[in-house]
């Protein structure tokens, strides 16, 4: 084995880190109401005016949130103005609706209940079988 000599190491001391100040801009910034205006809630499906066949009456709904939910905070989604959904999922099934027009819309809400953000209202139309609707016969010759 040979010896190696090395030159001796040079170590320069880390500069104490000084607190920066914050301004009233930057507290701002990481306040939750500030937070909030930076929200947005959104439904992907179904889409505006969708038509969407369903003979069991059965739809699913898509959200799409950004920035994800923060600790405490829950989705509402209304459909027809009335509470369909409380809870923690993007995706969401909703049972039975009957034929014809739905409106929904989702919101987030804080743990103290206040709204955070709201989406947009959608309408779609829900197409399910009737009775009433036979098929044509054809008359024999």
């Amino acid at each position: 084995m040979h010896k190696v000599d090395l030159p001796p190491l040079i170590t320069v001391p880390v500069p104490k880190q000084q607190k920066v100040p914050t301004t009233p801009l930057a507290a701002a910034r990481q306040s939750p109401g500030m937070q909030a205006e930076h929200l947005k809630i959104q439904i992907l499906s179904p889409q505006d005016k969708q038509a969407i066949r369903a003979n069991n009456g059965h739809v699913t709904v898509h959200l799409a949130i950004r920035p994800a939910l923060a600790q405490g905070q829950t989705i509402r989604l209304y459909v027809d103005g009335q509470s369909a959904y409380a809870g923690h999922s993007l995706t969401i099934g909703l049972p039975n609706l009957d034929r014809g027009a739905h409106h929904a819309y989702a919101q987030v809400v804080s743990p103290g209940g206040d709204v955070l953000a709201r989406s947009d209202t959608v309408t779609f139309y829900v197409l399910r079988h009737s009775i009433l609707f036979k098929k044509p016969t054809v008359p024999a010759s």
